[in-house]
């Protein structure tokens, strides 16, 4: 019960002058503070009474922004959870229930706080607020904020009653799945919405791994020569997704990835890195890949594989050609070709070639952007 340590806290505020009662309840004064909106940036109109769904009318309020400590008088009256307090029977407010129990089980700052974008405000704001009047620091060195799962363009939510039991998607398609779905589904600082049919996708993902781990009976510890070039990318690519908390991306590299291998053969080498990659994502299938091929130790503590920068680089690439700045065709040339040669390239290609008969005029300029584009001022 941590009821006497909601109590001090809220006396502390009062004392500092932090906190007023009215009404029957305590309020926290926002105005007191330097800056009240850490997260957002609010001006009074955006507080009124309709404009926001958390925004409610209270008249015992000094100033729109305030926010209750200390319920003793609310829309929640006939709950039955209610404690004596110096200002009455009643109970704290969300946000002081939150800092209070952060101080006393992790300390006044810990390094991160979480939640949904909806937390923002007022729920973050508040516990910032009230931690900096109380304690003279903030409460967290790092805030994170994900965006919300939504369902036919409503938040996922118990209040509306649309949420997906994960016990429910586990039982039918497997822990592996779930995980790899909840992260494959977008940036989790975006909203996403929820669709069967891609958990099924991930299924057979995640299917096509096994499948593929099957076909792979020999020893070899170098990748092939059909399949470096891919694998060094993919490599370097889910190493900096991982960094940037781009997991969906990161995931959408080992599906090409997996494709490639599946195509052109796979090795015991680029199994064993395919594994290594994928495993953040959907450890159980790939420790126990791995425990079946022999490979040492344990797949989801192995050391992380190394890519060649060299490697990374194509051996050909497609180049855009533009003609007066607008596309007309594509070229595939030699990665880093000189800019001689792709002009050549670009000139001799049927297509640009008609195209530009058609002009009936003569290149004045050309603008060539390496490995991506070349452009054919014609006049």
């Amino acid at each position: 019960n941590c009821i006497p340590e909601f109590i001090e806290m809220i006396e502390t505020l009062l004392k500092k002058g932090f906190a007023y009662v009215a009404g029957g309840n305590v309020y926290f004064d926002t105005s007191k503070l330097e800056k009240y909106y850490v997260f957002n940036d609010f001006k009074e109109e955006d507080l009124e009474v309709g404009v926001r769904d958390s925004v409610e009318a209270d008249d015992n309020k000094r100033n729109k922004a305030d926010f209750v400590l200390w319920f003793t008088k609310s829309k929640f009256e006939d709950q039955e959870l209610k404690w004596n307090s110096p200002w009455g029977m009643g109970r704290p407010g969300w946000h002081t229930e939150c800092v209070v129990m952060i101080n006393d089980n992790l300390g006044e700052k810990i390094d991160i706080h979480g939640g949904g974008m909806d937390l923002k405000f007022p729920h973050h704001e508040n516990e910032a607020a009230q931690q900096e009047a109380c304690h003279g620091n903030s409460l967290a060195n790092y805030w994170v904020h994900n965006a919300m799962v939504n369902i036919d363009g409503i938040k996922m939510s118990k209040s509306r009653g649309n949420v997906i039991n994960p016990t429910d998607v586990i039982a039918e398609y497997g822990a592996d799945t779930m995980r790899t779905y909840i992260i494959f589904i977008g940036d989790f600082e975006k909203a996403a919405s929820w669709a069967s049919n891609s958990v099924k996708g991930c299924k057979r993902f995640l299917d096509k791994v096994w499948n593929l781990a099957e076909t792979v009976n020999d020893q070899e510890t170098q990748y092939s020569a059909k399949n470096e070039n891919i694998i060094h990318k993919t490599i370097r690519k889910v190493a900096a997704d991982i960094d940037a908390l781009k997991g969906n991306t990161a995931l959408a590299a080992l599906m090409t990835l997996c494709s490639a291998l599946t195509d052109n053969g796979c090795n015991a080498a680029e199994l064993k890195t395919l594994l290594q990659l994928l495993s953040p994502f959907a450890p159980h299938i790939c420790d126990e890949l791995w425990q079946q091929h022999g490979y040492e130790g344990i797949c989801s503590v192995s050391d992380w594989p190394a890519y060649d920068e060299a490697k990374c680089k194509d051996s050909q690439v497609e180049m855009a050609v533009q003609v007066n700045g607008k596309l007309r065709g594509t070229i595939h040339v030699a990665a880093d070709l000189d800019n001689d040669s792709v002009i050549a390239a670009a000139t001799s290609d049927e297509k640009i070639l008609r195209f530009m008969e058609k002009l009936d005029g003569e290149i004045i300029k050309t603008i060539v952007v390496k490995n991506k584009l070349v452009n054919l001022i014609v006049k």
